[in-house]
C-alpha cells in the first residue's frame, strides 16, 4: 500500500472518528436536555404535590374545626334537654303535689264536716 493509499485511510479514519465524536456530542447534549426536562417536571410536579398536601391540611383542619364546633352545639343542645327534662319533672312533681294537697284538703273538709256532725249528734 502506498503512502497516498496510507494517508487517505488515515483521512478517512479521521473523519468517521470525528463523525462518532459528533454523534456523541450531539447525544449527550440531548440526554442533558432530557435530564434538565425531567429535573423542571419533577420540580413542578414536587410543588404540585406540595400544594395538595397543604390544601388536603388545610381542609382536614377545618373538617375537625366544624367537627368540634358541631360537638359543641350537640353538648349544648343536650345541656338544654337535660335542663327542659328537669323542669317537666319539676312540673310533674309540682302537679302531683297540688294534687296531693286537693286529696288532703278533700279529707280534711270530710273529716271536719265529720266531726261537726258528731258534735252535734253529741251535743
Amino acid at each position: 500500500m502506498g503512502v497516498v493509499a496510507i494517508l487517505a485511510l488515515g483521512a478517512r479514519d479521521e473523519r468517521r472518528s470525528a463523525m462518532r465524536d459528533a454523534r456523541a456530542r450531539a447525544l449527550m447534549r440531548d440526554n442533558m436536555s432530557a435530564i434538565r426536562h425531567l429535573t423542571e417536571t419533577t420540580r413542578a410536579a414536587d410543588a404540585r404535590i406540595a400544594e395538595a398536601i397543604d390544601d388536603m391540611r388545610r381542609e382536614q383542619a377545618d373538617a375537625h374545626a366544624r367537627q368540634a364546633d358541631a360537638a359543641a352545639q350537640v353538648a349544648a343542645d343536650v345541656d338544654r334537654v337535660v335542663g327542659l327534662v328537669g323542669r317537666l319533672d319539676a312540673v310533674h312533681e309540682l302537679e302531683r303535689l297540688r294534687e296531693a294537697q286537693a286529696r288532703n284538703g278533700a279529707r280534711a273538709r270530710l273529716l271536719a264536716e265529720s266531726l261537726r256532725s258528731h258534735e252535734r249528734t253529741r251535743g
